[in-house]
C-alpha cells in the first residue's frame, strides 16, 4: 500500500491515478460513503434520545454536509475512470449500460426544469422539509454511483463489503427503532427514529428490513445469523406498530417479487428467504392479534378500493386522502405535460394556482407540506415533466431485465438488492420524494445496476 501512495505522489493526470489506484480502491472508498450516511442517522437518533429534542432540520443538515462529501468523491472517482479508459472505454461501458444513459437525460431533464422553475432557489436547494431540490438529485447521482462501485462476485464467492453494508443497514435500523419502542413503552422516545414522519420512517425500514434478509440469507456464522434475525423481528415488529401500511405492503411485494426471481430465474428458494417470509406473516399475526393493527389496514385498502372503482363521491378520502391529492397532480400534470414546476417546487405552485385542496380541511398550517402528491412517479411528471419520469421508469425496467437475463452467472445477493429496490419502489407509490429515505433507494439501484461484464 505504501508503494501505491508513493506511485500516486508522482502522478500529473487522471489517467496516472487511474493506472495505479486498484478497483478495490473505487470499492471500499464507496462502501465507506454509504456507511457514512448510514451512521447519520444514527447521530440523529442518539441526539434526540439524549437532548429530546425532535427538529428535523438538524438531521437535513448531517445529510447534507456527508452529501457534499459524496458528490465531491463520485465526481473524482468518475474524471479517474473516464480518464483512464478513453473514449473507446466509456463507448462500450454506455453500450452495456443503456440505463445510464436513460439516467443521465432524466437528470439532465430536471436541470431544465430546475433553470425554468418560477420557485428556482426551491428548485436548486429544495424547501425546508423535503430538501428534494436539484442538488439532491446530484447527491443521489453519487450515492448511485457509489453502489455501482460495490461489485458482485462471481456466483460461489460472497463480497465481504456486501455483507457489511448489508449489517449497517440492520443495525442502523435497530438502533433508530430504539426511540421507536422506548416511546411505545411510554418512555421519552419518538416514533419516528430519527424520522421527522412515520411514513418516512416507515420507508427507510422497508429498505433496511429487506437488506437484513440479505444479511441473514448470506451470513455463514450460525451466531450473527441468529442475531440478524433476532434484530430482523425486533424491526418488522416495528414497521408494523408503526402503522404505515404502504411500508407493510411494500415488503410484502418484496417477497413475492424475490420468490418469483427465485423460482423462474435460479430455480431454488433459499430456506433463510423462507424463514423470512415465515416469520413476517408470524409477527402479523400475533401482532393483529393484540392491536388489530393489520387486518384493520386491510380492511381500510379494500373499502378504498371499492369507493374508487365505484367512483364513489367521497372516493379522494381513499389512501387517507392520498387520491385526492393524485387528481389533482394529475390534473396540473395535463395543463404542464413537458416541462414541470420544477424540484419541490409543485406545492408553490399549486398553491399560486389556488389548488391547496387540504386548506379546508383544517390544514392550513401546513398544507403546504402536505400538498405533494404522495407518488413518487406523478411527483417527478408534475415537478420535472412527464418525459423524465417516462425516461426514469424505463430506466428501471431496463435494470430489470438486464439482472434477470444475468442472474445465473453472478452472487445470488443481487436479488436482495432487487427485493430492496423494488420494496421500496413499492412504498414511492403512496409516498414522497424525501432526501433522507430516498438517498439509500439510490444506493441499492446503483448496486443491482452494476455492470458484470464492464466493470470498468
Amino acid at each position: 500500500m505504501s508503494g501505491t501512495f508513493k506511485e500516486l505522489k508522482n502522478c500529473k493526470s487522471f489517467k496516472e491515478i487511474y493506472e495505479v489506484l486498484p478497483d478495490r480502491f473505487y470499492e471500499i472508498g464507496s462502501a465507506v460513503m454509504i456507511i457514512l450516511m448510514l451512521l447519520m442517522i444514527v447521530v440523529e437518533t442518539i441526539t434526540r434520545y439524549l437532548t429530546r429534542h425532535q427538529s428535523h432540520e438538524s438531521m437535513v443538515n448531517y445529510f447534507n454536509y456527508i452529501g457534499y462529501v459524496i458528490i465531491c468523491y463520485a465526481t473524482v472517482i468518475v474524471l479517474i475512470k473516464m480518464r483512464g479508459v478513453g473514449r473507446d472505454g466509456i463507448r462500450d461501458y454506455f453500450l452495456q449500460n443503456k440505463q445510464d444513459i436513460l439516467l443521465i437525460i432524466f437528470l439532465i431533464y430536471a436541470l431544465v426544469a430546475t433553470l425554468l422553475s418560477d420557485y428556482r432557489e426551491t428548485a436548486i436547494w429544495g424547501d425546508w422539509f423535503r430538501n428534494s431540490g436539484f442538488r439532491t438529485y446530484l447527491i443521489y447521482a453519487s450515492v448511485y454511483i457509489c453502489g455501482k462501485n460495490i461489485k458482485y462476485n462471481n456466483k460461489n464467492k460472497i463480497s465481504k463489503l456486501k455483507k457489511n453494508i448489508y449489517a449497517a443497514f440492520m443495525i442502523t435500523c435497530t438502533v433508530q427503532n430504539a426511540l421507536f419502542i422506548t416511546k411505545y413503552m411510554g418512555y421519552f422516545g419518538s416514533l419516528t427514529g430519527a424520522f421527522y414522519n412515520t411514513n418516512h420512517s416507515a420507508y427507510f425500514m422497508v429498505i433496511a428490513i429487506l437488506a437484513t434478509v440479505g444479511f441473514i440469507a448470506i451470513e455463514q456464522n450460525i451466531v450473527l445469523k441468529c442475531i440478524g434475525t433476532v434484530l430482523y423481528i425486533v424491526n418488522v415488529s416495528c414497521l408494523i406498530l408503526n402503522n404505515s401500511f404502504g411500508g407493510y405492503l411494500a415488503v410484502i411485494a418484496a417477497f413475492v417479487f424475490g420468490l418469483i426471481i427465485s423460482i423462474i430465474a435460479v430455480k431454488k428458494i433459499k430456506p433463510e428467504l423462507i424463514t423470512c417470509i415465515v416469520l413476517f406473516v408470524l409477527i402479523s399475526i400475533i401482532i393483529d392479534y393484540k392491536t388489530n393493527i393489520v387486518s384493520l389496514n386491510f380492511g381500510v385498502t379494500a373499502n378504498d378500493v371499492v369507493k374508487i372503482s365505484n367512483g364513489a363521491e367521497d372516493m379522494g378520502s381513499a389512501g387517507t386522502g392520498r387520491m385526492e391529492l393524485w387528481i389533482d397532480t394529475v390534473t396540473y400534470i395535463k395543463k404542464h405535460p413537458i416541462i414541470g414546476s420544477g424540484p419541490d417546487s409543485l406545492t408553490n405552485v399549486m398553491i399560486d394556482d389556488n389548488r391547496n385542496v387540504l386548506s379546508g380541511a383544517g390544514f392550513e398550517d401546513v398544507g403546504e407540506r402536505l400538498q405533494e402528491p404522495h407518488n413518487e412517479y406523478l411527483q417527478y411528471a408534475a415537478e420535472v415533466g412527464t418525459p423524465a419520469a417516462l425516461v426514469y421508469i424505463a430506466a428501471l425496467i431496463l435494470i430489470l431485465i438486464k439482472r434477470v437475463k444475468d442472474i445465473r452467472d453472478t452472487e445470488k445477493s443481487v436479488i436482495y438488492d432487487g427485493m430492496a429496490v423494488l420494496g421500496y419502489c413499492v412504498s414511492s407509490l403512496f409516498g414522497v420524494v424525501v432526501f433522507h429515505t430516498a438517498v439509500f433507494y439510490f444506493i441499492f439501484l446503483g448496486m443491482v445496476s452494476a455492470s458484470r461484464n464492464c466493470t470498468k
